[in-house]
């Protein structure tokens, strides 16, 4: 969540990126995101199912973090983060509908709520965490911090055997 933030303070810093190239790389990064979701994700899950794309998503991220970290040369940046960014596309779909079909019927929208609230509190807390460890730390921090979170995230999902509960009549 503190990618929108903390990269363009970062690329800006680093390689004194302007407000031009900023706004071409999340137009990049958005359009790559667009692409797999419209086109490819609903082929994806069904060809290899959502949990592998869930992991698969999790990997193109953490590698995609990696990168940014290290990245020499503005240039890498686009394909690098388009790449992460069409790897994160499937990550939302394919992990909403493990989780749903994993619930019973009547929990579901329990379910979906929570999910929404996390997601609106690391809103908030990953922007702040990428900025306090941006400054207190290292420039890398935040990238470095968020690859192992998503790693972190593999863990439970790798060792998870959900099954799929059939649609109430």
């Amino acid at each position: 969540m503190g990618y929108n933030t903390i990269v363009p303070v970062f690329l800006i810093e680093r390689f004194g990126a302007s407000p031009g190239a900023m706004a071409a790389l999340l137009a990049t990064v958005g359009g790559a995101n667009l692409f797999v979701q419209a086109l490819l994700v609903r082929r994806l899950v069904a060809r290899f199912g959502e949990r592998r794309m869930v992991v698969v998503s999790l990997l193109f991220q953490a590698a995609g973090l990696a990168a940014l970290a290290l990245v020499p040369n503005f240039w890498l940046v686009y394909p690098i983060s388009a790449l992460a960014s069409a790897g994160a596309g499937p990550l939302r779909p394919a992990l909403s509908a493990l989780l749903a079909n994993a619930a019973d019927a009547n929990e579901q929208g329990r379910l979906n709520g929570v999910s929404a609230a996390l997601a609106s509190l690391m809103s908030v807390v990953g922007p702040l965490w990428a900025g306090a460890s941006y400054d207190a730390l290292a420039p890398g921090a935040p990238f470095w911090a968020g690859a192992v979170l998503l790693l972190l995230a593999l863990v439970p999902l790798l060792g998870w055997r959900a099954s799929v509960r059939p649609a109430e009549a």
